[in-house]
C-alpha cells in the first residue's frame, strides 16, 4: 500500500516538473516558458455558449493557440476545475519587446 502511494507521488512530481519546465510547448523558440510565435493570432471566432452540462462546470472560451508553426483554433467548452477553488488563467498573446509571445492557459 505504501509503495503504491510513493510511486503515485513520484509520477505526480515528475509530471508537474515536466509541465512547469515548458517542455510540452512547441514553436520557434521560448522566452521564460512562453512560446515565441511568428505574429499575432487571427481575430477570435465568435461562439455561442451552450448550456452547462451540470453544476460545478466552468465555460472556457475558445482561443487561437500556437500548434507546430501556425495558429490553430480551439473551441470553447465546459470543464470542471481540477480542485475546489481553482480558477482558469486564459491563454493569451503579448508583444514583449518585439517578440510575439503566446502563453498557454492553465488552472491555478
Amino acid at each position: 500500500m505504501r509503495q503504491k502511494y510513493i510511486i503515485r507521488k513520484l509520477v505526480a512530481v515528475g509530471l508537474g516538473l515536466a509541465l512547469a519546465s515548458g517542455c510540452v510547448a512547441t514553436g520557434p523558440g521560448y522566452v521564460s516558458g512562453e512560446v515565441v510565435v511568428e505574429g499575432p493570432p487571427p481575430p477570435d471566432i465568435e461562439e455561442t455558449i451552450v448550456v452547462s452540462p451540470g453544476v460545478g462546470y466552468v465555460w472556457l472560451p475558445g482561443f487561437y493557440g500556437w500548434v507546430g508553426n501556425r495558429w490553430s483554433w480551439t473551441s470553447g467548452h465546459w470543464e470542471r476545475p481540477p480542485r475546489p477553488g481553482a480558477f482558469w488563467h486564459a491563454p493569451h498573446y503579448e508583444n514583449h519587446g518585439g517578440h510575439h509571445v503566446w502563453t498557454r492557459g492553465h488552472w491555478h
